[in-house]
């Protein structure tokens, strides 16, 4: 018969995302049981943490981890991008440096910190069947052969790209163009930046180099697989590498030992299930941020399931909320990602390029906006917002539901909207509703250029209209 363990929460995937979510609620003092099942793959064995991940980690508290495994030699980075020459990329002079991660060794550390924080980990094991749409119920863990039965109030999904399918219920709500990932490992030719990491842009896709262990590199190539489908895999990959001014160039005619698809898109969960990390939305890898949004996502859904598990009649708020906190990431990388293709001019014609530019690239000569007005039908609503490490219950604004793209807001940053929105109930200029919105004390006490800027974002979020005076 086999024994019924009893959790608070219990997370499935010992990833980024999954081990610092347990950890962070662990230290809540939640009951946490996270379950991996070990059989995550790392292609390439060392990851870069830019310094944002650095932070991303400080935020959530974590630090041994990085401390411990984060020993690699450090190296320089270059980039061949909208260029034919090499340009280092250095961080700033107020930044930590980056860090090379072995995956496997950060990820063990991750889940060991998890435990130092008092969750308690399941190595190798797997969940049978679906996670139950909301909690509490009841799964079927199988682990070395036996079979364990666990009750949770609460389940999240933080099983990866793959992994999560049978977990959990969801749809692609967006997607970037589909892209194809094909890896080659070889020993480094006698060439420059054998010792550097060089991420460059050719005709037909990009490719990032990578030295690693016992003198050998890894190569990754990104390709459009459209494109891809319609020359075919080796040439389309022999094409984007004969054209390499950098170490890629000596990879020209070698088969690829591994293929992925590196498609970066967004999941939308069925109601009342939790998605976390990889398991809700996937970035372009050319952000680098991969980690640092995993941890990112297990740190604001910890707040989210602790909120759940003192208020369980806000359960639906706070997994809607999670996932409109996903969606806003998603589209903010992808933003970027854009503007990183749209820098890349000297293929501006070839057929990847074309697909990922966006609108980032169109040029814009519009004037500021004229005259504002609050858009007709916004309504007063229940939201949460988060202050520090938790979430509270607030009172927001939404748009109507037959134009509303996101979710309700309270505020921008550090500004309250209801002082803007009453601003400009009549149709005001940017600096006639600026003047109006500071005689509220909650406007006064800003800067003049952070209540701008809340404009813009209100503008571009559809609570405020363009119109004519």
């Amino acid at each position: 018969m086999s024994r019924t363990l009893e959790t608070e929460a219990l997370i499935v995937g010992g990833g980024p995302a999954g081990a610092t979510l347990a950890g962070c609620l662990a230290r809540g003092g939640h009951r946490v049981l996270l379950c991996d099942d070990g059989k995550r793959q790392h292609p390439v064995p060392f990851e870069t943490l830019l310094p944002a991940a650095r932070h991303a980690l400080e935020r959530a508290k974590v630090r041994d981890p990085i401390e411990r495994l984060g020993s690699a030699p450090p190296v320089h980075r270059f980039a061949i991008w909208g260029t034919d020459q090499a340009v280092v990329q250095e961080s700033g002079p107020d930044e930590q440096p980056g860090v090379r991660i072995r995956r496997g060794a950060f990820e063990r550390g991750l889940r060991d910190w998890a435990r130092s924080q008092g969750a308690s980990v399941l190595e190798g094991a797997r969940v049978a069947g679906a996670l139950p749409e909301q909690g509490p119920g009841t799964v079927e863990i199988e682990q070395d052969g036996s079979l364990l039965r666990c009750h949770a109030e609460v389940f999240v999904s933080a099983a990866g790209r793959r992994a999560s399918e049978h977990l959990a219920e969801s749809r692609v709500f967006e997607a970037a163009p589909e892209t194809a990932s094909l890896g080659i490992v070889a020993d480094i030719p006698d060439l420059d930046h054998a010792h550097d990491e060089v991420v460059e842009a050719t005709e037909h896709g990009w490719h990032w180099w990578m030295p690693l262990d016992d003198s050998k590199a890894s190569l990754t190539v990104f390709l459009d697989h459209e494109e891809m489908q319609r020359l075919g895999t080796q040439e389309l990959l022999d094409r984007c590498l004969r054209q390499s001014r950098g170490p890629g160039r000596a990879f020209a005619g070698r088969q690829p030992s591994r293929a992925a698809r590196a498609t970066a898109r967004l999941l939308q969960p069925a109601d009342h299930v939790l998605l976390c990390g990889d398991a809700c939305s996937t970035i372009d890898p050319l952000s680098s941020q991969g980690t640092e949004k995993a941890i990112a996502s297990g740190e604001n859904t910890a707040a989210l399931v602790q909120l759940i598990l003192e208020r369980n009649e806000l359960r639906d708020l706070a997994t809607a909320t999670q996932w409109r906190w996903e969606c806003g990431l998603w589209r903010g990388h992808r933003r970027a990602t854009e503007q990183f293709h749209a820098f890349e001019r000297r293929f501006a014609d070839a057929p990847f390029w074309q697909r990922r530019r966006g609108s980032s690239d169109e040029e814009s000569s519009s004037q500021p906006p004229r005259a504002l007005q609050v858009t007709s039908g916004i309504e007063k609503t229940a939201m949460l917002d988060r202050f520090g490490e938790r979430y509270e219950l607030v009172e927001g604004f939404a748009l109507p539901s037959s134009i509303a793209v996101d979710g309700p807001l309270s505020q921008v940053g550090p500004i309250p909207i209801e002082p803007i929105l009453d601003a400009f109930a009549e149709p005001q200029s940017i600096a006639e509703g600026l003047r109006a919105a500071a005689r509220d004390p909650r406007i006064y006490v800003q800067s003049q250029r952070s209540t701008i800027e809340a404009i813009g974002l209100l503008h571009q979020r559809g609570f405020l209209n363009e119109v004519a005076r």
